[in-house]
């Protein structure tokens, strides 16, 4: 739209007609206004930017169409929690247990385990004690008189039977303790209990529970080699930065004071 007062031409170039452009307004030297090659239009900017007229007619109903700008607020993500390579604590700052309560907490599992396994042994094996009793006596008196010391059959097929009853209760006891509470009933006493790994303040939960009470069992109970392992598993709550057992490592837990 060409500006309807007085037309006032741009700064004059030698030789030639301006072309269409902004140039320095005129009438207020802080803008410029843009000249169409025939005459001043009506549209200025700033010298930074494009400034509007103030609207009218058509130019003031476009607008109420225009977008408006939302400020929104960036909120910055939750940090990620680091875990602790101090040895002493989870990433969430619950304190690691100590080598004394976790050795102390499994003499007292293992003492309610074996307890457990005599009482209801002989509901299902019977004359479980007796016999039992019998072949150990005869055991001795065999070593005592200097020979081999071979356990009889009978003693021989009582102990494989005893092997796979603590094998099950160490399991299940594992299992439905941690599942159910997050920490045996021997880690109750001194107080600890198992955590997913850098979490100390969760429950382990059951899929954790049963992972931790399998490897658990498997190197206290199966013997052999695995005794070597699980010694050597022990071993690595004295020195490892997050104090973990082999079973802690593999079900990814850790054991806290609570």
């Amino acid at each position: 739209m060409r500006q309807t007062g007085p037309v006032t031409t741009p700064p004059a170039i030698p030789g030639a007609v301006p072309p269409a452009g902004w140039y320095p307004d005129p009438s207020h030297p802080s803008r410029e206004r843009l000249w169409d090659g025939i005459g001043w239009t009506d549209q200025v900017r700033g010298l930074r930017g494009l400034t509007q007229p103030p609207p009218t007619g058509e130019t003031s109903r476009a607008s109420a169409y225009r977008p408006r700008m939302v400020r929104r607020e960036v909120v910055a993500p939750a940090a990620t929690p680091v875990p602790s390579l101090t040895g002493h604590d989870t990433a969430d700052g619950v304190p690691l247990a100590s080598f004394g309560r976790r050795v102390a907490a499994t003499i007292i599992d293992t003492v309610i385990v074996s307890f457990a396994v005599g009482v209801f042994l002989p509901f299902f094996i019977t004359d479980a004690g007796a016999r039992l009793e019998k072949g150990l006596r005869e055991l001795y008196g065999i070593l005592a008189a200097g020979g081999t010391g071979t356990m009889s059959t009978d003693l021989a097929h009582l102990q494989v039977i005893l092997t796979y009853a603590v094998i099950g209760a160490t399991i299940v006891y594992g299992l439905v303790s941690l599942g159910l509470f997050s920490r045996t009933l021997g880690q109750r006493l001194v107080g600890i209990a198992v955590c997913p790994a850098d979490v100390g303040r969760e429950k382990v939960g059951w899929q954790h529970a049963l992972l931790r009470s399998l490897v658990w069992t498997l190197l206290s109970q199966g013997g052999g080699f695995l005794y070597i392992i699980h010694f050597m598993s022990i071993s690595l709550a004295l020195w490892h930065p997050r104090r973990q057992t082999l079973p802690d490592l593999l079900a990814r837990t850790q054991v806290v004071r609570r």
